[in-house]
């Protein structure tokens, strides 16, 4: 939270050699992603399945996309990047900034609390449900919105973690491809389970973004 508090302007990062865009970061990343699903289904040679609604979602991205906002952002800050002290409650480093740019600052959360949402049936990505004691997504947000000054409860809340699980979604699209390629660093993951994934994160991208327009429609 604190990193979104600093004005990118203020430092110099839109100045003649930028950091990154000012403006429509949302809409980058899903004609981005939109982009790469597509190269990997044609890099992939027939052997990579589409990405299951990925019309749809793409419609229902780009209906409901959220106003914009602009902060230096890490790019994916989740619990695999961040260091906690062995024994106190305190961070000690966030690493591997290599995606940092300027961009949308509830991307960030949305990334950290994706492992609120992930379901125990998708093994590739860290979850907090089998943490004991763990602290609830709701004071997550609350200290959030509390350090950047941003309302609680934070709205359109369920496209930005629609939008995770798409990312992610096209992430494994990825491992797909390079696994069917004979590419894969890791071959421990079976091409079943990957297209299993893909459909089981698809399934929960849309549910968000459908919850979503749910709450919308009441607003």
């Amino acid at each position: 939270g604190q990193l979104h508090n600093f004005n990118p302007n203020d430092l110099g990062l839109l100045s003649s050699n930028p950091f990154g865009k000012a403006e429509g970061f949302y809409a980058r990343q899903i004609d981005t992603m939109n982009r790469i699903s597509e190269m990997q289904v044609k890099g992939g040679k027939g052997k990579v399945i589409e990405i299951p609604r990925i019309k749809e979602l793409i419609q229902e991205f780009t209906i409901q996309l959220p106003p914009d906002k602009t902060s230096i952002i890490h790019g994916d800050f989740k619990p695999d990047n961040i260091i906690i002290h062995s024994t106190e409650p305190k961070v000690l480093a966030v690493v591997d900034w290599e995606l940092s740019t300027i961009g949308h600052p509830l991307s960030d959360l949305a990334n950290l609390c994706l492992s609120y949402y992930v379901p125990k049936a998708f093994p590739m990505y860290s979850t907090f449900s089998s943490v004991p004691n763990n602290l609830p997504e709701s004071e997550v947000h609350k200290e959030y919105c509390k350090v950047t000054n941003t309302k609680y409860p934070i709205e359109n809340w369920n496209f930005y973690i629609a939008f995770a699980f798409f990312r992610l979604t096209v992430i494994i699209q990825g491992v797909l491809m390079r696994s069917v390629l004979g590419q894969a660093s890791d071959t421990t993951n079976t091409v079943s389970g990957l297209e299993n994934g893909m459909i089981l994160l698809a399934n929960e991208a849309w549910n968000q973004l459908q919850q979503n327009s749910s709450q919308r429609g009441k607003l």
